[in-house]
């Protein structure tokens, strides 16, 4: 048998995550997080993954050399390009099948599972990952905590009787789960305005509180970008704000990209304020702000502070955060 440890020195990662000219696949993840799910994951040799998101094939090595010849890895792929890259890598892994075609319905011809890990997130827990799941099987997934872009966490839930029973919040996010393979240079869902940087990549919008309202959130994303005011505090990490703040006003909750940054907070109609690595950026109204600040996590506090539970969903569970660990 061979432990994870094992594997991951064993699997040559630069075979997996870069091209024949040392250009890296822009579908790879960075090692240390794969490693870190994986080992959220707990796999076992001679169990059953199923593996969403297949991308580069090193993380579908380093499980299937975990389980083992009397295990198997299922792995699927959206992009089916990228998924014949790596069904050519991982020929010569015969507990290794990969598939193309939308990870959000799993793989129920090889169900079902002892383990799944997904490297892409969905907006809930989809109904089928869990159908598939043996009795006390472990799903590890990024899922939103709330109807916002990048208000992401990762989550490891244990299924029960084909329902989830336990469920405990992680650091972790990756690209937006779509049915097929998108261009996602700004996230895919919850997109409430958008602005011209004059890069590549367009300034973004995500609040609730403007979702209806397309002038509003314009006015507020361009606000941010041209007219914000800039308050220096010392923030926590960006996952441990998004589960502070989704649990203290998920209603409220707002999150932007400026062009050079990257910030999470509150919005109103007509005022937003937002955390960011430089500080607390903020256009309008004060009391927005002033909302924000009370509740941002002390900077050393971290995510196993917090709680999590889910909720039925017409697609599957919502998962939230619920508060401070008491």
């Amino acid at each position: 048998m061979t432990t994870l440890a094992e594997a991951i020195t064993a699997v040559d990662t630069d075979q997996y995550v870069n091209e024949p000219d040392g250009r890296p696949l822009p579908q790879s993840s960075a090692p240390a997080i794969i490693e870190s799910l994986l080992r959220l994951a707990d796999i076992q040799n001679g169990h059953r993954v199923c593996e969403v998101g297949t991308g580069s094939g090193y993380s579908t090595k380093i499980a299937a050399t975990v389980v083992g010849p009397t295990g198997a890895v299922v792995s699927v792929e959206v992009d089916p390009a990228v998924a014949a890259r790596a069904e050519t890598k991982l020929a010569d892994t015969p507990q290794v099948t990969v598939m193309c075609g939308d990870g959000g319905l799993g793989a129920p011809d090889a169900a079902p599972f002892d383990r799944l890990i997904a490297w892409t997130t969905p907006r809930v827990i989809p109904a089928p990952w869990v159908r598939q799941m043996r009795d006390g099987g472990v799903i590890v997934t990024p899922v939103k905590v709330a109807p916002v872009a990048m208000a992401n966490l990762t989550v490891r839930m244990t299924v029960t009787g084909g329902q989830p029973a336990t469920v405990h919040v992680h650091e972790g996010s990756f690209v937006d789960l779509t049915p097929s393979a998108a261009d996602q240079r700004v996230p895919a869902f919850y997109l409430d305005a958008t602005a011209d940087t004059g890069g590549d990549i367009p300034a973004w919008l995500s609040a609730p509180a403007v979702r209806d309202n397309g002038a509003a959130a314009a006015r507020l994303l361009d606000g941010l970008m041209n007219h914000a005011t800039t308050m220096t505090t010392e923030a926590a990490s960006f996952p441990v704000l998004v589960a502070a703040l989704a649990a203290a006003r998920p209603h409220q909750l707002a999150t932007a990209y400026t062009g050079h940054t990257r910030g999470i907070g509150y919005a109103t109609p007509d005022s937003i304020a937002v955390a960011t690595p430089e500080g607390i950026l903020s256009y309008g109204t004060s009391e927005t702000r002033d909302a924000l600040v009370a509740d941002l996590p002390a900077a050393d506090a971290t995510l196993a502070d917090y709680t999590a539970a889910t909720a039925p969903d017409d697609d599957g569970w919502t998962v939230a955060v619920t508060g401070r660990s008491q």
